[in-house]
């Protein structure tokens, strides 16, 4: 029905949010989906790579990693997981299309919850669903997100066969699917203080680090403020991929996320796990990272003031 909340949950990639979303699919009349917007983002990157300009240039060999991808989605075997799965083809994610569908009823469902990032929607705040909302920020320590990207998309590049060490590879200058510019700003900050300009007083904040630490304690604060019942059963989840055929989004994105294995250890989780007590150290993150370290971090520490705590 439309007059069920879309319940959206922003983020930066590698905030624990596929995990979280493993989480959310057990709820009892939920539709899940994976990254819509994102999927657009990632057709109009893909569109106008040439006419980009200089401080969101692409990595020079995205056309390279694309190639290789686009190999792997048309492959039977990648795309045999997903027959009967509730996604769509990749191409027919634009803007319009997204908002549309988020607008429709969903019989049967009685949650509509949205994971995505908040890139994909900052300056496309037009294309949101205009029916009843709510808005919840995923966020992570900005060390701890460069780290796992580095770490996750060095995994890809290797399964797809890429020459990495020949790729002078770092996170922020080298990473395919995301330009620059988008390390050099929070896009989560700079939503979340749009939401509380024009919209929603008090969006609810997460820290990936709490939900993971004290799951116990976060779950059902979070849950209270999606208007969601909280269940101790939400706690575990079944190990492995098969719920991901229930989710929504992009077909091509599923495959490829699968066959890179770069949500590898999302999809395979079966719990939140405690983040490991040690930070990464700046001098281990890239150097456009280190550049605009301050900058990033100023903004999640003004949005970790605003979290859901542990002990509130």
């Amino acid at each position: 029905m439309a007059d069920i909340p879309r319940i959206f949950i922003w983020c930066w990639p590698r905030t624990v949010s596929t995990a979280f979303g493993k989480c959310l699919s057990n709820v009892d009349g939920v539709q899940f989906w994976l990254e819509p917007y994102q999927n657009c983002f990632n057709n109009e990157i893909h569109k106008n790579a040439a006419a980009a300009d200089a401080e969101d240039q692409l990595h020079p060999g995205y056309v390279q990693y694309m190639t290789k991808l686009r190999q792997t989605m048309a492959t039977s075997n990648a795309n045999e997981f997903f027959r009967d799965s509730k996604s769509y083809p990749q191409d027919k994610f634009v803007y319009p299309w997204v908002k549309k569908k988020l607008e429709e009823d969903e019989p049967g469902k009685k949650f509509i919850i949205i994971k995505d990032l908040s890139m994909a929607i900052v300056n496309k705040v037009q294309y949101l669903p205009e029916v009843p909302v709510r808005h919840l920020f995923l966020i992570r320590h900005p060390l701890r997100i460069a780290k796992s990207m580095e770490v996750a998309f060095l995994s890809s590049a290797k399964y797809l066969g890429l020459p990495v060490e020949n790729l002078d590879f770092n996170v922020a200058r080298n990473t395919p699917f995301m330009r620059q510019g988008h390390f050099k700003r929070d896009d989560s900050h700079a939503f979340w203080r749009y939401l509380q300009e024009k919209h929603e007083a008090n969006p609810t904040i997460i820290d990936s680090d709490d939900l993971c630490r004290e799951p116990e304690r976060m779950l059902p604060k979070i849950f209270k403020a999606m208007g969601i019942p909280y269940d101790e059963k939400y706690l575990t989840w079944d190990a492995g991929e098969e719920i991901v055929k229930s989710w929504k989004g992009s077909v091509g994105g599923m495959v490829t996320r699968r066959a890179t294995k770069f949500y590898e250890r999302a999809f395979q989780s079966s719990c939140f796990m405690p983040p490991k007590p040690e930070m990464p150290s700046l001098d281990d993150i890239p150097e456009l990272l280190r550049e605009n370290h301050e900058v990033l971090l100023k903004c999640y520490q003004e949005m970790y003031e605003h979290r859901i705590h542990p002990n509130s």
